[in-house]
């Protein structure tokens, strides 16, 4: 039996362990109403956190489950009324109980990969009515100890910026933020380091504990819309504990409707943390993910943060001036290799983002023919509209 096998039994035995025999939850069975219920819930978890609404999906008929269909878009992937999904597919897949051994939510725990660390949570979801109970609370601890106890560090799990409940719910059970690339993602590892957050209406403080003492941590004070950091260490940290930890300082204080911009030259840096590091990057991305979410017709209750509304404007203003300035250092580059542009092209090219016209321009520096700068435009525009160099 191979490693990957060796890897999925080893994690199987343990959930069972953890999951299955202390009866907070039960595997799911390939039948159609199993898989009929399962699809149901995830509609209601879906429908609650882009609309902020409680559906009673049971009693949805055909029309109406298409026109939430339709609602959720592009990125949800529900089957039609009467089409679902094949029933087969429910492996990692667990109804969460109550007390009395009833269904009352759902839990997904994909098969990990050989060289994953930590164990992904999907589709975690407690009907409203069993709620406050504990019960997905005590399915993530158990969950968490079943990963530990097969070898790997904990949970890691996504959600979206704008389902704000979820997130509330995720950092008051002490997970840390790992990036906010495309959402917002997770990590919980009960091995690892802790921290805690207290905050009174002009500062905040955020603490590392490891081993018990409190090793690192940050303090933060609002002045007007402006964030002020100070960090503090008694001990050295390792890198990716540091920077594990301004992401998730950034994230609570997002939450908590604080200011989230230092200053003009650290705003101006959001693109190197766009992806992950430090607050001006989760602010950035904050006005991408409510854009998406108010495009896709999502209703948008998040926490208000000083501020941000003027630094995006400003932003967005600025970009502009960015990609003028990048497209010309680009145009001159190409007039001193002796390439130019044709008019369409140029129009292609301005509408791109100043982050790819400067790396455009860093590689026809390098370039030494037209062909291999030609290949990298393909590569930021694609084939069907990348602009034609022409050699004069």
């Amino acid at each position: 039996m191979g490693s990957r096998e060796d890897r999925r039994v080893q994690v199987r035995q343990c959930i069972d362990t953890e999951l299955i025999q202390r009866k907070l939850a039960v595997p799911l069975k390939p039948t159609d109403e199993h898989h009929r219920r399962w699809t149901q819930l995830q509609m209601a978890s879906i429908i609650e956190g882009c609309f902020a609404e409680n559906v009673d999906v049971e009693d949805l008929d055909s029309t109406r489950w298409q026109d939430w269909r339709e609602r959720i878009g592009r990125y949800f992937s529900l089957p039609p009324f009467d089409a679902l999904d094949s029933p087969e597919h429910v492996a990692g897949r667990y109804w969460l109980l109550n007390a009395a051994g009833e269904p009352v939510g759902t839990i997904g725990l994909p098969e990990p990969m050989q060289h994953d660390s930590w164990l992904k949570v999907q589709a975690l979801y407690v009907r409203p009515a069993e709620r406050r109970l504990g019960i997905a609370s005590s399915a993530l601890d158990a969950t968490a100890r079943a990963a530990v106890t097969a070898g790997l560090l904990g949970l890691r799990l996504g959600t979206e910026w704008t389902w704000q409940r979820t997130l509330h719910f995720y950092m008051a059970r002490g997970f840390w933020c790992w990036n906010w690339k495309h959402d917002i993602q997770l990590i919980l590892e009960p091995n690892g380091p802790t921290w805690s957050f207290t905050k009174d209406a002009e500062s905040a403080r955020f603490i590392v504990t490891d081993g018990g003492t409190e090793s690192y941590g940050f303090t933060a004070r609002r002045d007007d819309e402006r964030l002020e950091v100070e960090e503090w260490s008694q001990e050295e940290r390792s890198w990716h504990e540091w920077h594990h930890a301004r992401e998730t300082f950034s994230l609570i204080l997002a939450l908590a409707g604080w200011p989230l911009v230092r200053s003009e030259s650290r705003w101006a840096r959001r693109f190197d943390w766009s992806d992950a590091g430090e607050s001006e990057g989760l602010a950035y991305k904050i006005d991408i993910f409510e854009g998406t979410a108010r495009d896709s017709g999502w209703t948008i209750r998040t926490a208000t943060i000083p501020g941000l509304e003027r630094w995006q404007t400003w932003a967005r203003g600025q970009e502009f001036g960015e990609r003028s300035a990048s497209l010309q250092a680009l145009e001159a580059v190409l007039e001193h290799k002796g390439w130019s542009l044709q008019e369409i092209d140029h129009s292609s090219l301005s509408r791109l983002h100043p982050y790819a016209l400067r790396q455009l321009h860093l590689h026809a520096l390098r370039s030494p023919t037209s062909v291999e700068w030609t290949a990298q435009m393909k590569a930021w525009l694609g084939v069907e509209g990348h602009p034609r160099v022409i050699v004069t």
